[in-house]
């Protein structure tokens, strides 16, 4: 039977909630409801997971007010136990299907459900996988540069510290403003890349970078959902 380990090297928790589109909290739900199944866990790094688990974890919380606890982890096991029967499996459990090969795989439940239907899930996952690894290649962590801190390639200039200020109020203007070789896109790969990879304690702001900037505050929006 394939595991993760010969399907892909896994993903944390936060790349789970990036992915499934939902937060941390809902990830790390769903997740404890449906990791002890086969092939979805790898402790020898810590907690990796396979990135099928993102498709289930959007799937158990956006049907959390139309199915049961019970029907959700049942529809879950289906759909694992018939992905585990495959030859491809390895691919599967880590989304590594083109969409050719994604439409062929049959993503829908068995009866009594089978009007649930996972595709669509699947296709936002693998969108999302596509955005943070888009966003990764603008990236550059190495120790010797603030300590292994992630900053734009060729930069001394920290993600977290741009996507910060955004959800602090300022414009991609302002930014830009600040920093010229930004461009609106390397802010949102910014955000994006903070999303899937938050970091522990408060980043600098641009005003700590640079004290003669002063940052325009706006008031906040209520938190969302990840996309």
């Amino acid at each position: 039977m394939p595991t993760i380990r010969n399907a892909c090297t896994g993903i944390s928790i936060t790349e789970v909630a990036f992915f499934a589109g939902v937060t941390v909290e809902e990830a790390i739900r769903a997740v404890e409801a449906q990791v002890r199944s086969p092939g979805l866990l790898n402790l020898d790094e810590g907690e990796r997971f396979a990135p099928i688990v993102c498709v289930f974890a959007s799937f158990y919380e956006s049907t959390k007010d139309e199915l049961s606890k019970t029907a959700r982890l049942w529809i879950i096991a289906s759909v694992l136990d018939r992905v585990l029967r495959r030859r491809d499996a390895a691919d599967i459990l880590s989304l590594r299907l083109d969409r050719s090969r994604q439409d062929h795989f049959d993503w829908k439940a068995p009866a009594p459900f089978s009007h649930v239907r996972l595709r669509e899930i699947v296709q936002g996952v693998v969108e999302r996988m596509a955005r943070l690894a888009r966003a990764t290649e603008c990236v550059s962590v190495n120790p010797e540069v603030m300590g292994g801190t992630p900053v734009f390639v060729g930069t001394r200039l920290p993600v977290d510290t741009v996507a910060a200020s955004r959800a602090a109020g300022a414009t991609n203007e302002e930014i830009i403003r600040t920093y010229a070789f930004l461009t609106p896109e390397l802010i949102e790969h910014a955000e994006i890349y903070q999303k899937a990879h938050p970091r522990h304690g408060p980043p600098q702001s641009l005003g700590e970078l640079n004290p003669t900037w002063k940052l325009r505050r706006s008031q906040a929006a209520p938190p969302t959902r990840s996309d």
